[in-house]
Parts: C-alpha cells; structure tokens; sequence
C-alpha cells in the first residue's frame, strides 16, 4: 500500500504518456535549448476512423481536439486514464466526469459542477485547463513540457 501511496503520480504520468505513445504519434520535435515549444497548430491531427475505435465519444473529442489545435488522440489517452472513458464517475477528491475535471476549475472557466457530468462540456473544459498548464509550464525539450504537463493536469 505505501508503494501504491507513494508512486501514484508516476504511475499516472507514464501510463499516459504509454498511452499516446501507443498510438505512434510524434506531437513535438526535439528541441535544442533556445528553441520554442511548436505551436500546437503544427501538430498532426489525423481524422478519427469512420467507426469509433476508442470509445463512442471520439467525435466529440476530434471536434474539441479541432477547436483548440491538439492532437486528438492525446486527449483520449488522458480520458483513458482518468476515467476510464465513463462520463458519471466522481474521484474520492471531487473530480467529476471524463476528464476529472475538478470544481473549482468548472468555476474558473464560468461553468457550473453539475455540467460536469456532460460529456461535451468536460471535455472541453479539460481540454482548456490542459492547454493553459502547457502554455505555463517550461522545459527544455518538447517531451519535458509534455510530460510535466501531463503530471500538472493531475
């Protein structure tokens, strides 16, 4: 159990990161020290298949995906981890629906906790939160910035 207490957080960022890896996607260049993080309207976006492969909320998420210039198979992966893709589940903390997202994040982007639970808004607001924790987080390469972003959205 302490093992379990202790390395959680690693645990959640590898699991994403194998996650995204899975799907053979390259979402940032290396970098070399003074470069600038890509914008992420440079990254690939690949169109879902015409049958949901991952869950049956794929094209809500390629829309938002679309909508805010990330890859959509990245926010997938998160949803994966979080939730389990099930869109009524609430953490012992709070968190609710796909993204867990928390409540006073809801409040901060001017939607109310019970929209939570509505697959489109959560994914959106998620969505969002992830982009700022990446426009605010720094690092040396592409990857750093993307998995200390990964561990920040946590």
């Amino acid at each position: 159990m302490y093992w379990q207490r202790k390395n959680w957080f690693h645990h959640f960022v590898w699991t994403v990161a194998l996650l995204y890896t899975c799907f053979h996607v390259k979402a940032f260049a290396p970098f070399s020290k003074g470069d600038q993080l890509t914008p992420p309207a440079k990254i690939s976006k690949p169109a879902p298949p015409a049958k949901a492969l991952i869950s049956k909320f794929d094209p809500i998420i390629y829309q938002t995906a679309q909508k805010h210039r990330i890859d959509w198979r990245l926010i997938s992966s998160i949803i994966s981890v979080e939730s389990s893709f099930r869109p009524h589940v609430t953490s012992r903390a709070g968190a609710k629906g796909l993204m867990q997202v928390m409540p006073a994040v809801a409040r901060e982007y001017k939607v109310r906790s019970q929209k939570l639970y509505h697959p489109q808004t959560n994914i959106q607001i998620g969505t969002r939160h992830f982009l700022n924790w990446m426009r605010v987080i720094k690092g040396e390469t592409g990857e750093d910035v993307l998995k200390l972003t990964l561990a920040a959205y946590n």
